[in-house]
């Protein structure tokens, strides 16, 4: 099952300022096959650059007060956070069937940074309890996508490799999201 997507639209701002700003509105939904991803994928980014450009105005525009700024500040971090979830769920929408952003990122990662690593270590990489790593990996290693396996210098400890259907698969998810890093790339 596909992560559930909130709709974005953006409208222009009640502040008067030299340049528009738009703020975020988002509304619970599904984005449905037929939406326009383009849209999206622009949206995304014009709205990060220009909250934070607004956010950069408003502090060198007037004296505001330590809770004002916090406030600037707080909002200014409560968007990108809606933009990073809006992209993820999109990002997550072009993978192959049954991989989600976080396998996706396990596996990137043996590619990016070694060939094995320990739960640990991967948990640390990801800022995530080891817990929801070692859940992560499991739904891994059931797609025969990495073996985790026993260290063979500790009892304890165990090592997770990617395997080489591991490394088809992200291979595969690179194929099928580079539609949509095309159109997000093309729309700047």
């Amino acid at each position: 099952m596909r992560s559930r997507l909130n709709s974005a639209t953006i409208s222009p701002s009640k502040i008067p300022s030299p340049q528009k700003t738009y703020f975020i509105t988002v509304s619970p939904g599904y984005l449905a096959p037929s939406s326009n991803i383009l849209t999206l994928n622009s949206f995304i980014l014009k709205a990060l650059a220009l909250k934070y450009q607004r956010f950069e105005q408003s502090r060198i525009g007037m004296a505001k007060t330590n809770e004002d700024m916090g406030m600037e500040i707080f909002g200014f971090f409560t968007e990108v956070s809606i933009i990073a979830q809006l992209s993820i769920s999109l990002f997550e929408r072009h993978l192959p069937e049954g991989l989600t952003h976080s396998q996706f990122g396990v596996l990137n990662w043996f590619h990016r940074v070694d060939d094995e690593a320990t739960p640990g270590r991967l948990a640390a990489a990801f800022q995530v309890t080891p817990g929801a790593m070692t859940n992560t990996l499991k739904r891994l290693e059931a797609k025969a996508l990495i073996k985790v396996e026993p260290d063979a210098s500790s009892g304890r400890r165990k090592r997770v490799t990617i395997t080489p259907a591991g490394r088809d698969m992200r291979q595969q998810a690179i194929e099928s999201a580079a539609p949509l890093l095309a159109e997000f790339v093309e729309a700047f």
